[in-house]
């Protein structure tokens, strides 16, 4: 018990006035939203903040216990202490932390505290969840994940449900997960707190047809759980990212599988194609950017190992002329890296949150950034200098500028859509938009706008009106991208399952 006393600088004679007042003073002194712009210090903070409220509350469970300390102010004082032990929200803080120093034994600890707490915690759920997943614990990681998904069920309000295909489902199973490689295996990089929320996964096939009337949907059935996907400029490739490590390359037009490409050591998160085709770039959660020539399957790092992001990389940017490329990271930082000289990338920090989302203007040489707090910044693709600050109301989970230019959508974790009118500040619209977290946008030409959801949701919207056009619901799982090939008319999306999804009009 001395210690937790050293820690707020007393001694065990300490009065409760005493501690309240240490505690107070402490508390501001080393709160981390003090040190924003300084990573290292930052760091320090959240530790001994961290130490400071254990001790505090340790403190005052003993004095509550042994009546000890309490001096002149009486029993009267005595009778009015209670124990005050750590908040939910406080254990879930410390959890984060743990996880940040790869400490997830004792991350899943404090969450798995911070659920005793309070057994409706979803974010504590979501979180132990993907560390279970993170280390290898499939049934337990599907079991939280499906926890989080009857708790928001419980909480939003009764809605219809459009109901299931009549003709069964001919794939009754997933494709057994690849079994790990008995190779020696990289040390995982340390995420930043907090990791972006994660869908729930749930490995079913896709179902044989779509309840949705006005849309033929097709599928494909892919080695790996998809984790990301990318189209060439002319619509041909498809580039796939796996869960297993691995990308394989379709021809779009007839489904087959081209090729496949290995290198990374964990999931890949991100890709992007060259304008001209012939490079790939990708990254994950190795935290490295890797490219590589269609024709070659051994791949090259982008830039020097020791100027890599230091958590994994969460998504991928490259400019019309394919001489810059972005990258954002769980790091908190952005990097934009010059493609065509061996200098080393323009650094961006100071963020709050871990990157979640990029988008390129496509006229202008600027970039959108998104993140878990309530900011997109728009920065010089050049210089990183800040062209403009958009508040927006809930963390970013999506981007994407409109082709002309005027308006950039917003997705967020909340399920919200934001147009936002750059020409016109006060003209921005909000859509309605899902049950769970948005988790893609793209524009169908200025007109329209397709969005995807963890609700296992498409929707088209007219961007302008934020009227809905369509809906379609062929998935029976949280969706984790979308694409529109306008030359062939197709929608393509991919939720965490083994399959590819193919939307044509009727």
């Amino acid at each position: 018990m001395n210690s937790y006393y050293e820690i707020l600088g007393l001694g065990p004679q300490a009065t409760l006035a005493d501690v309240k007042q240490a505690f107070r003073q402490l508390a501001k002194q080393w709160h981390p939203d003090r040190y924003p712009h300084d990573p290292q210090q930052r760091r320090e903070a959240e530790e001994k903040f961290k130490r400071i409220n254990e001790a505090y509350a340790h403190i005052l469970e003993h004095l509550n216990i042994h009546g000890t300390g309490i001096g002149a102010e009486g029993e009267e004082e005595r009778t009015r202490i209670k124990v005050q032990r750590l908040s939910p929200e406080s254990l879930y803080y410390q959890g984060t932390l743990y996880a940040e120093e790869e400490k997830y034994s004792e991350a899943i600890e404090e969450f798995t505290q911070a659920i005793r707490c309070d057994p409706t915690f979803v974010k504590a759920y979501q979180y132990r969840g993907f560390l279970f997943e993170k280390l290898g614990f499939a049934q337990r990681a599907e079991a939280d994940f499906t926890k989080v998904q009857e708790l928001k069920r419980a909480s939003a309000p009764a809605q219809s449900t459009p109901s299931s295909p009549s003709r069964s489902n001919p794939q009754s199973k997933a494709p057994p997960s690849p079994k790990p490689s008995s190779g020696r295996q990289a040390k995982k990089p340390s995420p930043s707190a907090p990791i972006p929320p994660q869908p729930p996964v749930k490995l079913a096939a896709p179902p044989a047809d779509s309840p949705s009337p006005n849309w033929r949907l097709d599928f494909l059935l892919t080695p790996a759980r998809v984790t990301a996907l990318a189209l060439n400029r002319e619509q041909t490739l498809l580039a796939e990212g796996g869960a297993d490590h691995a990308i394989y390359l379709w021809d779009l037009a007839s489904q087959k599988h081209l090729a496949t490409f290995r290198g990374h050591r964990g999931p890949v998160r991100a890709l992007a194609f060259s304008p001209n085709g012939e490079r790939l770039y990708s990254a994950g959660d190795d935290r490295f950017l890797r490219s590589r020539r269609l024709n070659i399957t051994e791949s090259q790092m982008v830039g020097h190992p020791n100027v890599q992001h230091s958590a994994a990389v969460t998504t991928l940017a490259i400019s019309q002329d394919g001489k810059t490329l972005v990258s954002g990271s769980l790091d908190k930082t952005v990097k934009i890296w010059n493609l065509n000289a061996t200098s080393d990338p323009l650094n961006l920090s100071g963020f709050a949150s871990a990157i979640t989302a990029l988008a390129l203007h496509p006229q202008s040489p600027w970039v959108a950034i998104g993140s878990l707090d309530q900011n997109i910044r728009i920065r010089h693709l050049e210089t990183g200098k800040l062209i403009l600050s958009l508040p927006v109301k809930k963390g970013v989970s999506c981007l994407q500028f409109s082709p002309n230019g005027q308006f950039l959508a917003t997705g967020h974790y909340s399920g919200q859509i934001q147009i936002l009118d750059l020409v016109n500040r006060d003209q921005s619209v909000t859509l309605p938009g899902h049950q769970d977290a948005v988790s893609s946008l793209v524009f169908q030409e200025d007109r329209r706008l397709i969005s995807a959801g963890w609700d296992g949701r498409l929707h088209i919207w007219d961007p302008r009106s934020g009227t809905t056009i369509d809906t379609l619901t062929g998935h029976n799982e949280p969706l984790q991208t979308a694409l529109y090939a306008p030359a062939r008319q197709l929608i393509l999306s991919a939720g965490q399952g083994y399959s590819l999804s193919f939307w044509r009009r009727l």
